[in-house]
């Protein structure tokens, strides 16, 4: 399940049902359990929704420039009858390619509407991407806490079972194999970008990196934030990062 849900992070971020099982597969499962035995996968899907939330923006639908050269097409029409006079033939077959250039220009632009129909929301400004990673990063320090006594089990059970296995296990989940996903959603998605992802869904993201439990992380992510948060347009993320992150989920 870790290797379809990395390979598949981006359609299961987005849906409403499918969020919640790559939810907690990321988180590692009660008790961290998926980060003591399968730090390698975890670790992958965690690159793995990352990189979904790297991704640059999608294009703006050209819904608006294809109606424009409809329009085009039809005010050219219009203004071929007032020109000059012509044959018969000749004006016919003039007022036929216009419509034609017309009718083509208004076929791009509903093509074009389209596409932009199909284009998938970016993950950070998805209804239900964007929840699922404030949600990975809040929880982070709660997940930390019960990795912390999953892992002092397995070192006592290690201890009194004399297995290398176990030791080998207990000795990984201590060492901390799987990085904070706080920590790889900021260095490879959101670093350097935090102006950008300010408004709208994704500022609950943002935010949510002002309170990370990994203490490098927030503080870089504070930094930046600083300085454009005083800003007008950012005023719903400053109270976000000003606030209680449990506030964060009746916003």
């Amino acid at each position: 399940m870790l290797k379809l849900a990395a390979e598949h992070a981006g359609a299961m971020l987005r849906s409403q049902f499918a969020c919640d099982v790559i939810y907690e597969l990321a988180r590692g499962g009660d008790s961290s359990l998926l980060a003591l035995h399968y730090p390698t996968l975890l670790s992958a899907l965690h690159s793995g929704i990352a990189a979904e939330a790297a991704a640059p923006r999608p294009p703006a639908a050209a819904a608006a420039n294809g109606a424009a050269a409809g329009g085009d097409g039809a005010g050219k029409k219009d203004k071929s009858k007032k020109g000059k006079e012509k044959s018969g033939k000749v004006q016919k077959a003039q007022e036929g390619g216009e419509e034609e250039g017309a009718e083509k220009g208004g076929e791009d632009g509903e093509q074009a509407e389209k596409q932009g129909e199909q284009q998938p929301s970016h993950v950070l400004e998805d209804f239900f991407g964007s929840r699922v990673l404030r949600r990975l990063v809040a929880d982070e320090e709660r997940q930390a806490a019960a990795a912390a006594a999953t892992a002092a089990v397995a070192e006592g059970a290690a201890e009194t079972a004399k297995s290398e296995e176990a030791a080998a296990a207990a000795a990984a989940a201590l060492e901390g194999e799987v990085e904070p996903f706080c920590a790889v959603l900021w260095r490879e998605a959101l670093r350097g970008r935090c102006r950008e992802w300010g408004t709208g869904h994704s500022a609950k993201v943002v935010a949510a990196l002002a309170h990370a439990p990994h203490k490098p992380t927030k503080d870089a992510a504070l930094a930046e934030m600083a300085t454009f948060l005083g800003l007008p347009e950012f005023a719903a993320l400053k109270r976000l990062v000003e606030s209680p992150p449990s506030h964060h989920h009746q916003q």
